[in-house]
């Protein structure tokens, strides 16, 4: 609610909610009056054509607003939705890594699409509810006015069910909630189905659970929607019940005054349509504040969302470049959602500009958090990591992650050609030809991309559909070489390719220059020619050296080395 009502005070909505009231105000006593006025040329037939101008001038008054209101409408819900949509965008942009851990893809995505736009309706709701409650006061205000008594009674019995309705709001908002919270998770389950779709058809079981649990999850909506549909019905059923007395009221009452010579004819009917009128904004304020129910109940959870902390402070250094070294100064770690659970502990290290390093060892050693701390997409919880003699936490994010290219064991490709997806990592996708296709020979995937009919032009389909994981990586590669950093970090980049193509990229990287190369792998061929290989077993540096020195020492590294010759003879 805070992040809605904020909202509204930065959209600058003020003048424009003043407006909506005087239109409000304006077409309901408008519309009042023109029913006074036609009671007026019957019962004062001297001064009829007083009576019709106002009539008319009314009627001008009655087809203005609605219109001014209609466009004053659109602007508020069109300003707020802009206004959130910026908040969400900026805060999904400048998040730390853990949002993404906390938050399912398919939540972020509810909450970026259905949430916000179920939410900034709610002004124009609230609008259109305090129409209908100025038309309510309006005409009930009217008919005191004309008849005191029979204004008062219809006031007394239209509040008698007020308790009754207040209750029944209380079960549609709960309603509500339980309906929106399942549209969320419904919402995540298939965003899971379609993105592991090849393990759902795989795995024939796996297939009918998901699709059970989805149809689970209907049922559950089904039976919080007759929940609501049955207090709907107890709503309408006190309403039309209170608009019966009321008519009967108005009717019996009118008719005595007429026969006491106490009211005219025209009066009487005048005061009837008052009666007849009302039902209307009465049904309408119900409708409206079950709609705002419904579209209030994402409001706690996107402020839930809106409410995340960054728990990554912003350096102020501004590193344009790499010059010397990295270095792991007892560095220890711990994920946020599990700080007793130690990843990394007591790690020390360094690495000196332009060296190629392998890092290996057992899985679940720790081996990719510690990659993710040189980014700072996590923060050590122990010891510190410098670049150049500047702790990283000093350093301003941006420029650090900018000087830095990562390609990980399973990239993202994006929905578009593949000449989009390579060049994406330039600002507005500037990269020439030359460029582009240097890249690509680079990674060993030019004479692939050249045997395409469209060529850089094809579409690859929703997450790379259409391309094996060893032509995502290639791509995921071109990137970097395209990118040019100063350090270089691979996460099992290159798992997926044969051995020809991963000596192209070998090739490629070592004649880079003085470029910084962190290699994590599992194929240890991929790291024997490294400049310095570390070995991470149980969160901590086993052992560090050459190829040559680590099987001297006939350690972990020596050991991890015999094992894969002896599967490789065995596969052979």
């Amino acid at each position: 609610m805070r992040t809605f009502i904020e909202t509204l005070k930065e959209a600058k909505l003020k003048k424009h909610l003043i407006v909506s009231i005087i239109i409000t105000v304006s077409n309901a006593v408008a519309n009042a009056l023109i029913l006074v006025y036609i009671a007026d040329i019957f019962n004062k037939p001297e001064t009829a054509m007083e009576s019709i101008i106002k009539v008319i001038l009314s009627c001008l008054v009655t087809f203005v607003c609605p219109i001014v209101g209609s466009f004053n409408e659109y602007y508020i819900t069109h300003k707020t939705y802009r206004r959130l949509l910026d908040k969400y965008i900026t805060k999904v942009s400048t998040s730390d890594y853990a949002l993404f851990t906390k938050y399912s893809s398919g939540h972020i995505l509810s909450v970026g699409t259905t949430s916000l736009k179920e939410t900034c309706r709610l002004p124009a709701e609230i609008i259109q509810m305090f129409i209908n409650i100025v038309r309510f006061i309006v005409t009930t205000v009217t008919m005191i006015t004309i008849s005191p008594n029979i204004g008062i009674g219809v006031v007394i019995i239209f509040s008698i069910p007020t308790v009754l309705i207040s209750h029944y709001l209380k079960q549609w908002w709960k309603y509500d909630t339980k309906m929106d919270e399942i549209r969320h998770i419904c919402t995540s389950k298939i965003e899971q189905m379609v993105s592991g779709f090849a393990e759902i058809k795989t795995f024939r079981t796996v297939a009918k659970r998901s699709a059970q649990e989805v149809t689970d999850l209907n049922t559950e909506y089904e039976h919080a929607r007759v929940g609501r549909t049955k207090v709907d019905a107890c709503i309408t059923t006190v309403i039309n019940s209170a608009n019966t007395f009321v008519m009967l009221l108005v009717i019996v009452m009118s008719l005595t005054y007429i026969r006491n010579n106490t009211m005219l004819p025209a009066t009487a009917i005048t005061l009837i349509t008052f009666a007849w009128r009302l039902v209307d904004p009465l049904y309408s304020i119900i409708n409206w504040a079950g709609q705002i129910s419904m579209d209030a109940a994402p409001l706690k959870k996107i402020q839930e969302f809106m409410d995340f902390e960054n728990t990554i402070s912003d350096g102020q250094h501004v590193a344009n470049k790499f010059s010397h070294r990295i270095t792991f100064s007892n560095v220890g770690f711990s994920y946020p959602d599990a700080p007793n659970d130690t990843v990394l502990e007591n790690v020390t290290f360094t690495i000196e500009r332009g060296q190629k390093i392998g890092i290996c060892g057992p899985s679940g050693g720790g081996k990719t958090s510690l990659l993710k701390l040189i980014p700072r997409f996590y923060d050590v919880t122990q010891g510190k990591i410098f670049i150049d003699d500047w702790d990283i936490k000093d350093i301003k994010r941006e420029s650090l992650q900018n000087m830095m290219g990562i390609v990980h064991q399973d990239p993202y490709i994006f929905d578009t050609t593949i000449g989009l997806n390579i060049k994406f990592v330039r600002p507005n996708y500037e990269a020439s030809e030359k460029e582009l296709v240097e890249a690509c020979k680079k990674a060993g995937i030019y004479d692939f991309i050249t045997s395409l009919p469209n060529g850089f032009d094809t579409n690859v389909g929703p997450r790379g559909l259409k391309l094996s994981g060893g032509q995502k990586q290639r791509i995921a590669l071109a990137r970097i070489f395209l990118q040019d950093p100063d350090i270089i970090i691979l996460d099992e980049a290159t798992s997926a390719l044969d051995n020809e193509t991963e000596r192209i990229v070998q090739n490629s990287i070592n004649n880079m220059g003085d470029k910084t190369l962190i290699v994590i792998a599992h194929r240890l061929s991929t790291i024997k020619n490294s400049d310095k290989i570390i070995v991470i077993d149980n969160h901590t540096v086993a052992e560090s050296g050459t190829h040559e020195e680590l099987m001297g020492v006939g350690g972990k590294y020596a050991k991890m080395v015999k094992l894969a010759l002896n599967d490789a003879r065995n596969n052979y």
